[in-house]
């Protein structure tokens, strides 16, 4: 008797999992939403715990000022997140200065926020299989084109600041 051999897998496409099992792909949902609860509210309550400082150019944690960690703005050319955490900082306590220190900062703050309650309900109400909604549905479209949105807000904000601090202050 000749042996056979098994059939060879189709070819992945790079970065893409396939989830033939529904037991797998519930699975993989519920880690990434785990995940994103945890990093949500571990920013939420970061931003709640820190102050900014009376100068709002950096943030204090319990009375000790932290350091600068963003290298483009020890260098004096400002970054694309320049001013996020001290926007997410003022924006958990409802300050509308947290506009001033980035304009899309109180925006990211709501999506970071909205996810708590929304990865909560998934954990709680997704729990097996024949819960999961089916895939490419409305949720998911909409997660493919919020991400590229908030990147070019991002690089948008930065060209207008980069404008306002090298061509009208010159």
């Amino acid at each position: 008797m000749i042996p056979t051999a098994e059939p060879l897998e189709e070819p992945r496409q790079p970065g893409r999992m396939r989830f033939g099992d529904p037991a797998q792909r519930l699975r993989a949902n519920r880690q990434t939403d785990v995940w994103i609860l945890g990093i949500c509210l571990a920013v939420v309550l970061a931003a709640a715990l820190l102050r900014v400082n009376a100068a709002a150019d950096g943030v204090v944690f319990f009375g000790h000022q932290l350091p600068e960690v963003c290298n483009a703005k020890k260098a004096g050319i400002p970054c694309p997140g320049c001013g996020l955490t001290r926007s997410f900082v003022l924006g958990v306590r409802l300050d509308p200065a947290a506009f001033r220190l980035h304009r899309l900062g109180p925006l990211f703050l709501l999506l970071v926020v909205a996810q708590i309650p929304y990865r909560a309900w998934r954990l709680w109400r997704v729990r097996t299989p024949a819960d999961l909604p089916p895939t490419g549905q409305r949720a998911g479209r909409v997660a493919r084109w919020v991400f590229p949105a908030l990147i070019v807000g991002l690089l948008l904000n930065w060209i207008v600041n980069l404008t306002q601090q090298f061509v009208f202050q010159a």
